[in-house]
């Protein structure tokens, strides 16, 4: 669920001292600022979103000081921006009044981290969550905090699953991290391995057919009884490499989910979407597998994804 409206069908990725603006209202409209990248997670933006409203987008407010935020700060990623829901005004270095210096973190555990991920033994100002908020996270803090949604309609932060409150697998702790952190670094290697000889990896259409897979199968646990052999790539070499990391992946990261009791659903979505996963190249999850606010409802994949791939002849060079 997304309260955001969309800005712009020209979205581009943000750099560290854009400020942006965002509407959650037709005719009304809050900024916001990209105050810094790469705390607790190198692809993570911390966003500033300020208590201030506007009739028209433009021009960018004077008054956007660090202690008028509407909401604490946010860590979310780029497809906010990608996406055209937060709109870029302009560009600028962050001068030292804009931000504050130190930022605190807790986690779903009630851990507290600095911007490192180092432990502290108390809170400070500001506070924001370890969680990484998709767009549509971000917009339902927004109208809660504008008291314009009311809470008995939604479900806590639904929108995305990476700000539920995660229940800790059976004997785990707060400090484990993903319990499935190897399972999900060699499937995100194993494709982007599959990227290097089939640069289709990464359209929308593959992404699209790797979400229905993953999540009927891993996010909510259903049986494989006949793999999946189509991911809409461009030929057989292509599907066969994608098909043969998923097939590696579930096998792996089914029987360790159940060992470990992690629940299925949003727990296991969040496994997944795992920001601080980096593959070799330093790329994370959604470069490969998009991104989901929140689960897709509990179906299985499409026909089309057990047909036969066609298309053009195996690359012998891929086989290698």
């Amino acid at each position: 669920m997304n309260p955001l409206k969309k800005m712009t069908d020209h979205g581009k990725r943000a750099r560290v001292g854009d400020v942006f603006v965002l509407s959650v209202e037709d005719g009304k409209y809050l900024f916001g600022r990209v105050a810094k990248k790469g705390v607790l997670y190198r692809p993570a933006l911390l966003l500033y979103i300020y208590a201030v409203e506007a009739t028209k987008p433009s021009p960018v407010p004077e008054s956007l000081a660090r202690d008028s935020l509407l909401v604490p700060p946010i860590l979310t990623n780029q497809i906010g921006f990608t996406e055209g829901f937060f709109q870029i005004l302009s560009s600028g270095p962050i001068q030292p009044e804009d931000i504050f210096e130190k930022h605190c973190f807790v986690n779903p555990f009630g851990a507290y981290l600095d911007e490192a991920g180092q432990r502290v033994d108390a809170p400070f100002e500001p506070l924001a969550r370890t969680a990484l908020a998709g767009y549509g996270a971000v917009g339902i803090r927004v109208v809660k905090a504008l008291g314009i949604w009311n809470d008995d309609a939604l479900a806590p932060d639904q929108g995305n699953a990476l700000t539920t409150d995660v229940q800790a697998p059976s004997g785990s702790s707060m400090n484990d991290g993903n319990p499935l952190e190897r399972e999900v670094s060699e499937f995100l290697n194993h494709l982007e391995g599959a990227e290097r000889a089939h640069a289709e990896v990464t359209d929308t259409s593959v992404r699209e057919a790797l979400a229905e897979v993953l999540s009927w199968h891993f996010v909510w646990g259903k049986r494989v009884d006949v793999w999946p052999t189509d991911y809409a790539l461009f030929g057989p070499a292509g599907n066969r490499r994608v098909a043969e990391a998923v097939r590696a992946f579930l096998e792996a990261a089914i029987p360790r989910a159940e060992e470990l009791g992690v629940p299925v659903g949003p727990a296991r979505l969040e496994i997944l979407q795992d920001v601080s996963i980096e593959t070799e190249q330093g790329e994370c999850y959604d470069l490969f597998l998009g991104h989901l606010d929140e689960p897709l409802d509990p179906r299985p994949p499409g026909q089309s994804r057990y047909r036969e791939p066609v298309g053009p002849e195996d690359d012998p060079a891929d086989e290698q």
